[in-house]
């Protein structure tokens, strides 16, 4: 598969490059990114600050060049895959904590990646996904169907957590509501990293007390809501 990662902004340009990878594959699709003009104005401004050696556009510049943008439509006859990349007031995402007792020791399993980030296991809801449908859907995912067990044995957490988003750009949304599940498991659980997942990490158990540490838990109001929250109801089960 090839990639040609250019605007293509006209009708005219769509139809030379069809023209030219029909040349070479029958396989032509055009990908289509779906972005209100506040959002991509917003992160033309954010580029130029994260790549201060990219070419510089400023609002002027944007404006003046807008108006030559003409959107894809059916109507041009090509194949077309359209992402929608606009920036959401809400997103919801569901995570689950599989949670076990050994050596007296209660332990929760996180994803820690390369860089040494500690994420959750789970992610953001697609189209109209249940939280329950989203998290046994991530953990097929990134666990795997042989972790598919810990989804059995989950429990919902009863109060969600909502958040204003740090990074909007990123997260495309200014807000996210996250519902969690605990899944109590045997002692001797053991998870890992599903080989065909696309992001690399390694699971580990943590003591369950390190979700109030600011080193695994970089955000200040999500480790306010691991300690007033997550905490207390995994305690509260294992009790």
């Amino acid at each position: 598969m090839q990639v040609i990662d250019h605007g293509f902004w006209t009708p005219r340009s769509r139809a030379d490059a069809y023209a030219r990878a029909k040349k070479i594959t029958e396989n032509v699709i055009f990908h289509n990114i779906l972005c209100d003009m506040d959002t991509a104005r917003q992160s033309v401004i954010e580029r130029n600050k994260r790549q201060p050696n990219a070419l510089f556009n400023d609002v002027a510049t944007f404006d003046l060049f807008r108006p030559q943008f003409e959107q894809i439509s059916d109507d041009e006859g090509y194949p077309i895959i359209n992402h929608d990349n606009n920036i959401k007031e809400w997103k919801y995402a569901a995570y689950i904590l599989p949670v076990r007792k050994i050596n007296g020791h209660v332990q929760v399993a996180m994803a820690v990646y390369q860089s040494g980030w500690h994420g959750l296991i789970g992610g953001r809801l697609d189209g109209d996904e249940t939280p329950a449908q989203a998290m046994c859907r991530e953990v097929y995912e990134e666990l795997g169907d042989t972790a598919m067990f810990i989804t059995e044995k989950a429990i919902i957490v009863p109060h969600s957590h909502k958040i204003k988003v740090h990074d909007v750009l990123f997260r495309r949304a200014k807000n996210e509501e996250h519902t969690y599940f605990i899944s109590i498991v045997p002692e001797d659980t053991e998870l890992a990293c599903h080989e065909q997942s696309s992001d690399r990490f390694d699971v580990k158990w943590i003591d369950l007390e390190l979700l109030a540490n600011k080193e695994t838990i970089v955000i200040d109001d999500m480790r306010k809501y691991f300690t007033c929250t997550i905490i207390p109801f995994i305690e509260s089960q294992l009790a």
